[in-house]
């Protein structure tokens, strides 16, 4: 696994929500976290759609106009 160092804007600090992944990172201060985690589970069950959209022959085009989430 290849590690880089990333800037956190200063979020480092304690209390405050660091994750990364193969996909990214988020930053998110401690008074955003439950509405941040929250949308990011949104998101992820939105790309579970887009996903299936698109493996039942969809375009990933039609798939973001419809689903606006890639």
């Amino acid at each position: 696994m290849k590690v880089t160092a990333i800037e956190t804007l200063g979020l480092e600090e304690f209390g405050n929500l660091l994750f990364g992944d193969q996909e990214g990172v988020l930053a998110a201060p401690r008074e955003a976290e439950a509405n941040t985690i929250a949308k990011s589970l949104e998101k992820v069950r939105g790309e579970r759609f887009v996903g299936k959209a698109i493996r039942e022959g969809m375009s990933a085009t039609e798939a973001f106009e419809k689903f606006g989430i890639m």
